[in-house]
């Protein structure tokens, strides 16, 4: 018979770091007289002890003892709770009756019998529920039976997964069997059926997702869309890990308009370099025949000073971006690049080899408004002689043959060879200039009045100098004056004669002010006898914090500008007056504006305005555009949370010139603790005359791994500043 004990009598095998042992004090049959040593399980020590408590307590020390009342049992980090239990105090091997629940860093189970051994962390429940409160995301369900390794590996048969909580269970996932391995960090299902709101949906005979964010082969989140190209549309993705350095990510991508398209990434990256290869095929039957497209990257670091990087791409015809692509912006390009570049640096030195050309895709493009080809283009830049001092000698060269079909080519050799002189001071600084630019070409397919061998030559100076003003205010706050003068000389040097193959004029901006050349490319070097003075002026707070500044600046012309692309020639005195400034006073608010006006009757010819505010998720643009004589737009995004679980996002992209909008979009997101559904829709000009619509609708279930980033992708795109949870 059992000796009753009082309330809460407490069984405490623990060794102390004396190396002592006490016993609760209770009665227990067999155990007077003994040596409590010698009914200790052999792994219980200081680092691992174990601990019971209960209200009752009889049996043999040595062998099995029934605990009744609170049961709480505790070894190491694993703690079980039960109302009776039999222990047997030499594998620790217990088995319950009644409710009981377990807990271990890494797993929670509840069930009505449970027989589990404590001291190997190994368990075998039937009909239990449990959590696994440590994932990356929370994840619970409920099991026929649930087995639980000393690997860490969870078996269950006839199992429920979910990460909603209880009492708002939105899907389910249901399966014959279920194995969460914890070494892994892995999940995997067989005969799997997922329901939401109670309702099966989808069946699959198996399935495997990562239980972190952790790379894991699997499907990724599906997205449903439409457009008015494409009509309806069903993308599946699945992503193949194939080894840690080379996965691929193949998406089925069902249009009830065009058919089945299979879009393939792959990805590889190597000790020294990173290739993606991206190939997508479809039997388009609104086009009515086979369309391809195909891209290869790489980027890599072979050798000490050496870097690559390819970029090439080809489409079956000219209208596949237009008809199939998601992102408007690249539907409307004109060009496909392809280009194989190989640098190498080493000391002062910096070499670039390139190869490059181009698949046009508007084919209403003349071919002499096509850009060239380079095969090859070879560009060394560097060094040649820099003493301890101010002065230095650079060399910057090209050597570079351009073709293009039907149209005069060449072999163009280009050298720079520049003599500089630089005083710096915390004050102030000063540099000049000297450079000697000559250009040779060797011309093909040229016609008879033009020379097959013309060259150029035409030497450059410039002077550029600057003051910086600073001043402390008595709040900590600085304030600068930075007054700055530029002056440009290059003669004027007949260059009618000389073809234009890839020279245009550059944009005016602040920038240009200080620029010696107005064309980009090599084909033209603009004459010129101006000056240029601005004034920018910073304000930062005594924690540093830019508060605001601004910059305002022209150009003096003293001889009119005769050198042009054909044969204009420019009269003007002085340039435009471009100004920039930027406030950053308020909190959570920037303004930025820029302007560049006539001198003369103070007329905009350009202009840009930016208003934006940010505080937590909430995002507002707004934005003025004017390039007058071209376009006038109006530009309004927003991201807004309306609570904890819903956010608006939007964007209106409007002309005014042309009073037609170019883009109207608008996106919701809802997102609570086990699912998120995210969708947009979009009405936008496609190549300047017809309008589009296209919608989208992407789910994204909690806890099954994945990546949910093309509705993301749409809303970065659309939305300045805005980066996507997922």
């Amino acid at each position: 018979m059992p000796h009753p004990v009082h309330r809460q009598i407490s069984l405490l095998l623990l060794t102390l770091a004396s190396g002592s042992l006490y016993a609760a004090e209770c009665l227990v049959p067999g155990a007077h007289g003994e040596e409590v040593d010698a009914w200790l399980p052999y792994r219980v020590s200081a680092e691992n002890p174990f601990t019971a408590t209960a209200d009752r307590l009889s049996g043999q020390a040595q062998g099995t003892l029934t605990l009744d009342g609170n049961v709480q049992l505790r070894h190491g980090s694993t703690e079980l709770r039960t109302d009776q239990a039999q222990l047997n105090t030499q594998t620790l091997r217990v088995s319950s009756a009644g409710q009981t629940s377990i807990r271990t860093p890494d797993l929670q189970v509840s069930a009505e019998n449970f027989d589990a051994e404590l001291n190997s962390d190994q368990l075998l429940v039937e009909q239990a529920s449990f959590e696994l409160p440590n994932a990356d995301h929370y994840l619970r369900g409920e099991a026929e039976r649930l087995e639980y390794t000393d690997a860490g590996t969870l078996d269950m048969d006839g199992a429920s997964l979910t990460s909603c909580p209880p009492g708002a269970t939105f899907w389910d996932l249901r399966a014959s069997s279920i194995q969460i391995n914890n070494a892994t960090d892995t999940g995997t299902a067989r005969d799997v059926r997922f329901e939401v709101g109670g309702v099966p949906l989808l069946y699959l005979p198996w399935l495997s997702w990562p239980l972190s964010d952790q790379r894991k082969s699997g499907f990724l989140y599906p997205r449903l869309a439409s457009s008015d190209n494409r009509g309806l549309e069903l993308n599946l993705p699945w992503y193949w890990n194939i080894k840690p350095n080379f996965d691929a990510t193949i998406t089925s991508r069902l249009m009830s308009k065009r058919g089945l398209q299979l879009r393939n990434e792959f990805r590889y990256l190597g000790p020294r370099s990173k290739w993606t290869v991206n190939y997508d095929v479809v039997n388009d039957r609104s086009y009515g025949d086979v369309r391809q497209q195909f891209e290869l990257k790489q980027s890599g670091r072979p050798w000490p000073g050496w870097q690559t990087e390819i970029q090439v791409g080809n489409v079956s015809d000219s209208t596949y971006l237009e008809d199939l692509s998601e992102n408007a912006e690249i539907a409307n390009v004109t060009h496909i690049d392809r280009r194989i570049d190989v640098r190498f640096s080493r000391r002062r030195i910096n070499t670039l080899l390139r190869l490059q050309s181009y698949q046009t895709l508007d084919t209403s493009l003349a071919e002499s408004d096509r850009p060239y080809r380079r095969l090859p283009q070879l560009l060394v830049a560097g060094s040649l002689w820099d003493p301890t001092g101010p002065l230095e000698l650079r060399l910057d060269s090209e050597l570079v043959k351009l073709e293009r079909d039907d149209s005069i080519e060449t072999v163009r050799l280009d050298l720079r060879p520049r003599l500089t002189y630089e005083h710096f001071r915390r004050w102030g600084y000063f540099s000049a200039a000297a450079t000697l630019a000559h250009t040779r070409y060797w011309l093909d397919n040229a016609t008879d009045s033009q020379s097959t061998r013309p060259e150029r030559t035409v030497p450059i100076l410039s002077f550029d100098s600057g003051v910086k003003l600073r001043r402390r205010n008595a709040d900590g706050s600085t304030a600068t004056l930075e007054p700055r003068a530029f002056y440009l000389f290059v003669p004027r040097v007949d260059q009618d004669e000389l073809p234009v193959f890839d020279s245009g004029l550059n944009d005016f901006s602040f920038d240009q002010l200080f620029r010696e050349n107005r064309f980009s490319g090599r084909d033209r070097i603009g004459d010129a006898n101006q000056l240029s003075l601005a004034l920018r002026s910073r304000h930062t707070s005594a924690e540093g914090r830019e508060i605001w500044r601004y910059g305002v600046g022209s150009s003096f012309y003293f001889d009119s500008r005769k050198v042009g692309l054909d044969d204009e020639t420019s009269e003007l005195t002085r340039s435009d007056i471009v100004a920039e400034a930027v406030y950053s006073g308020l909190r959570n608010w920037q303004t930025r504006a820029t302007a560049q006006l006539s001198p003369d009757t103070g007329e905009l010819s350009r202009s840009g305005l930016d208003l934006r505010y940010r505080k937590g998720a909430t995002l507002i643009n707004l934005g003025h555009r004017l390039d007058r004589g071209r376009f006038e737009q109006l530009d309004l995004s927003f991201a807004r949370n309306l609570n904890t679980d819903i956010a608006l996002l939007g964007r209106w992209q409007y002309s005014l010139d042309d009073d037609r909008h170019i883009e109207r979009f608008l996106g919701f997101a809802w997102d609570n603790c086990c699912w998120a559904l995210r969708g947009g829709a979009r009405h936008y000009l496609s190549g300047g005359e017809t309008y589009q619509n296209a919608f989208s609708l992407e789910i994204i279930f909690k806890g099954l791994g994945g990546l949910g980033n093309s509705v993301g992708r749409q809303f970065e795109r659309a939305i300045l500043g805005y980066k996507d949870p997922y």
